[in-house]
């Protein structure tokens, strides 16, 4: 068999039955007190996609009603803003070499398969440190404090989030138009909700399992100060290069 085919057939087997390479769920926390600096919470992958994603938008209009009248006039005011909400499975498999006991030293004298380990095989996939994970997600709900020049203890607000959905287009921005520097997939918000339970844990208490709800605000300040503030508008969502079909009974209506 030649080597081409070799590669190819090894290729589709890790890319699975849909043939596509897997992506994964990325979220970061830009630094309040300097924006244009570092990260103030690197950029982390989710170990597994959510099982459902949920996008939800609070539309402005409201009622005006008209005492005798058949229908309530609408008027629109403002929408009160899009939230994205998702729940994160965060666990592990094995525990950490700190708990070992003799059995466990004896069959694995060098430490060879360990959660963090990347070869043979890579573990670390499959064996996030379930505190250290619900401590980074508490995090964007947590204000930062620095001493300004007076000496003074000055308080700023949590940091926005920087979350990265690929492919599925919930950057509100339709692809290649570039009005909002966040791109398609994804979105500047602020963590509205960051609630877990811990459903499994170690024989010594440690967590093994945790699902944790997240719920984002979606901002349209650009965090890092270069676009100002983007507004979206109906155009914006707009994708030219769809072809939108019609049944020809709207045209009739027109002036």
């Amino acid at each position: 068999m030649p080597p081409t085919l070799i590669g190819a057939l090894a290729q589709a087997i890790i890319d699975g039955p849909e043939g596509m390479k897997p992506e994964y769920i990325t979220i970061a926390g830009v630094n309040p007190v300097d924006p244009g600096g570092d990260l103030l919470l690197p950029e982390r992958t989710l170990q597994f996609w959510p099982a459902t994603i949920q996008d939800s938008i609070g539309i402005g209009w409201s009622k005006k009603e008209i005492p005798g009248a058949s229908h309530a006039l609408m008027q629109w005011g403002g929408n009160a803003g899009r939230t994205i909400s998702f729940e994160v499975l965060v666990g592990r498999f094995m525990k950490d070499v700190s708990d070992w006991n003799v059995v466990d030293r004896i069959f694995d004298p060098f430490a060879l398969n360990t959660p963090t380990a990347k070869a043979p095989k890579d573990n670390r996939i499959y064996n996030e440190n379930v505190v250290a994970a619900i401590k980074y997600f508490r995090a964007f709900t947590y204000p930062s404090y620095q001493q300004d020049k007076a000496g003074f203890e000055v308080s700023y607000n949590p940091p926005v989030a920087i979350v990265h959905i690929p492919n599925m287009g919930l950057g509100d921005v339709s692809e290649g138009q570039g009005i909002s520097p966040e791109g398609p997939d994804t979105f500047f918000g602020v963590m509205t909700t960051c609630d877990y339970t811990i459903e499994h844990a170690f024989p010594n208490g440690k967590p093994k399992l945790a699902r944790i709800t997240l719920a984002f605000e979606q901002v349209v300040q650009d965090p890092f100060g270069r676009a100002g503030v983007v507004f979206r508008s109906a155009a914006d969502l707009m994708d030219v290069g769809i072809n939108y079909r019609g049944g020809g009974h709207v045209p009739r209506m027109l002036p």
